[in-house]
């Protein structure tokens, strides 16, 4: 009977191994762990990125070093592009002369014909100021063909002057300066930089003050224009009064002259008609 038991209990211990090594070699049910997944898929992009970089690479060369070289030589043809647009805007500034007082009657024709006896004109360009609500004289930049020519046109406008239209008041003229062309280039390695101030920064009552500042100057500008162009509209009443009184003495002079009344009045005062005129 001991030796049934025996033989039993060795059947028993070799099927509990064989039933062991089945688990172990049957494929698992659990649901996969994701982070093990995505280490071993990560491991894998990383392998085909190498694998890439040594088929098309053969040099041995990094590929940031040609991009950058790329990007420095384009970024340094941009510059140099940059560099000589704005020398020839410069070229242009130093041919340019800024008028202003000008009529509202003044066009393009106008002052191309005042100033072609001074020299050559190339460009008229009109500015309108938006600062102000009221009907001011209008103000141009004129490109002249040469710097030489420019410099005339100031040195003669501001010795003598100079009227276009029939104003009653001389053009204004001086040289022209970068911050008054509207399409002036931004200037190579130049950078701005804004940034918004709020009530808690330090600088914020700084800012509030020149707020306050630019209001109160633009407010005096805007009395000064209107009493400027309130003493003008005068000062043409007055030449146009004048005007009218020496015309009407020509008139008169005329009709008395047409009328025989002159030979009456050399009589009277012992005139001889033909030494007075």
């Amino acid at each position: 009977m001991g030796n049934n038991l025996c033989d039993e209990a060795r059947k028993n211990i070799a099927t509990a191994k064989l039933s062991t090594e089945a688990i172990n070699c049957a494929p698992s049910r659990r649901p996969a762990d994701p982070a093990n997944d995505k280490k071993s898929s990560k491991k894998l992009r990383i392998s085909a990125v190498h694998a890439t970089g040594t088929s098309h690479n053969p040099s041995g060369m990094k590929l940031s070093t040609s991009v950058g070289l790329d990007v420095e030589k384009s970024t340094s043809a941009a510059f140099l592009e940059a560099a000589k647009e704005y020398n020839e805007f410069e070229e242009k500034v130093k041919r340019t002369v800024y008028l202003d007082n000008l009529s509202l009657l003044a066009t393009d024709a106008v002052i191309k014909m005042a100033l072609n006896q001074f020299g050559n004109v190339k460009n008229v360009n009109f500015l309108t100021n938006y600062t102000v609500p009221f009907d001011i004289p209008q103000s141009a930049l004129v490109e002249m063909e040469t710097e030489k020519d420019s410099e005339y046109v100031v040195n003669m406008l501001d010795e003598f002057p100079f009227m276009m239209s029939g104003m009653p008041r001389p053009v204004r003229v001086k040289r022209a300066t970068a911050e008054m062309f509207n399409d002036r280039p931004r200037k190579p390695g130049k950078k701005l930089e804004f940034c918004w101030v709020g009530p808690t920064d330090p600088d914020f009552h700084d800012v509030r003050r020149f707020k306050l500042i630019s209001k109160r100057q633009e407010m005096e500008n805007l009395a000064l224009i209107k009493n400027q162009l309130h003493e003008e509209a005068l000062l043409a009443k007055h030449q146009q009064d004048n005007l009218n009184c020496h015309y009407r003495k020509l008139e008169s002079i005329d009709s008395v002259i047409m009328t025989g009344w002159v030979n009456r009045l050399t009589r009277i005062y012992n005139l001889n008609f033909d030494e007075v005129y």
